[in-house]
């Protein structure tokens, strides 16, 4: 998922402040990760299991890490087996909160 960030000065500088940002992407971060785990498929759990939630150390990135090998084809499909899209679902559910949750957090400052 890309942000990218529109307005007048007076907008942008109130996200000059890097907590603003980092709060509201990690909670989404973490939603996403919960409705990912939700929308796995389960046969032996180990997919729903391998789902990681992860923040790089500057704060301006976060997301999901599927860990099992095999994440891609249930996720994306092969020939034998249709897509499942379950990190997909997650992240389209996540982007509109991402959105509403950043004009919250805006509209506090």
């Amino acid at each position: 998922m890309s942000v990218k960030l529109t307005g007048d000065n007076k907008t942008l500088k109130k996200m000059s402040d890097p907590k603003i940002f980092t709060n509201v992407l990690k909670q989404n971060a973490v939603e996403m990760n919960e409705a990912a785990q939700r929308n796995a498929p389960v046969r032996t759990s180990y997919l729903r299991r391998s789902l990681i939630f992860y923040m790089a150390a500057n704060g301006l990135e976060a997301g999901t890490r599927a860990y099992a090998e095999y994440a891609k084809y249930v996720e994306l499909g092969t020939r034998f087996m249709d897509a499942q899209y379950f990190m997909y679902r997650a992240l389209q559910a996540q982007k509109k909160q991402f959105q509403i949750d950043i004009r919250k957090a805006m509209k506090k400052r």
